[in-house]
């Protein structure tokens, strides 16, 4: 519980250090922040490659599963048969 209380005041003081900021003020830095976020952002050919990439390995680990599952199906009826004559 000690450390709840702790945690609780800690909350606090953090929000009275940043609560003091004007709306104003806190949306010209959000739009600072957001602008110097797209900078990091690939551009939309780079994300086209990503996605077709991720496309790409779905697929086959679809079609992998699939197989997969096709195999287990054969076991299961081959071990049913041989336990049945």
């Amino acid at each position: 519980m000690n450390n709840f209380v702790k945690g609780v005041l800690l909350g606090v003081g953090v929000g009275l250090l940043v609560a003091p900021m004007r709306g104003e003020e806190m949306r010209r830095l959000i739009t600072d922040r957001a602008s110097e976020m797209r900078g990091y952002l690939p551009e939309n050919e780079q994300l086209d490659v990503y996605k077709q990439q991720v496309t790409d390995r779905v697929s086959q680990t679809a079609s992998n599963l699939k197989d997969y599952a096709q195999q287990a199906a054969f076991t299961v009826k081959s071990s049913a048969s041989n336990l049945g004559t």
